[in-house]
């Protein structure tokens, strides 16, 4: 469940500050976080919301996997359409209910589509993460694959979970490396 005791403090607040470059967007990221971890409490299902980058005006949230699908979630082809055709920058805001690491396809999702500036994850144990595209990345599959394999031969015996957050380890300070990316944990 979500830990409400941090996730109520001004101490979680402030983990949003400055997460954005507009500061109305961290306070709209921060609203819709609250809102989430609200309505997902005690639950292993996923919302997400799209932001405008520049505004924090809510542009698209879907919650059509609640009820459906655990530890899922993403936006519609029409809502994606819409996200698209805007050809402005645009945040993207879910929850991790097992509060894990970025997904890896949280970071292919971010590299796809052509105007999402960054994905802000706001776990039920009160982590945040964040990764923000610093420019596109050519063939990220490629590299999310890759990366995968290589770990899940590195780590025969392990859970998929284990194998699936050491990728998005790898990946993450891969794209860091080369400066696609900037990722922060609060």
């Amino acid at each position: 469940h979500v830990n409400l005791e941090l996730v109520n403090t001004k101490k979680y607040h402030d983990k949003f500050e400055g997460l954005a470059k507009n500061k109305a967007v961290s306070e709209s990221m921060y609203k819709e976080a609250m809102e989430i971890l609200k309505s997902r409490n005690n639950t292993l299902y996923e919302e997400i919301v799209a932001l405008d980058a520049r505004t924090g005006k809510k542009l698209v949230k879907n919650t059509s996997m609640v009820n459906k699908k655990y530890h899922t979630c993403g936006f519609s082809s029409d809502e994606t359409e819409f996200l698209n055709g805007r050809k402005s920058p645009f945040e993207v805001l879910h929850n991790h209910p097992n509060s894990s690491y970025p997904s890896r396809d949280d970071i292919k999702k971010l590299f796809d589509r052509e105007w999402q500036s960054g994905s802000t994850i706001s776990c039920h144990n009160g982590t945040v993460y964040r990764i923000e595209k610093l420019k596109p990345m050519e063939n990220i599959d490629i590299l999310i694959e890759k990366t995968y394999n290589k770990n899940k031969s590195k780590l025969m015996g392990y859970t998929d979970a284990v194998i699936e957050e050491e990728t998005s380890k790898d990946v993450i300070e891969t794209l860091q490396k080369s400066k696609h990316l900037n990722f922060l944990v609060r």
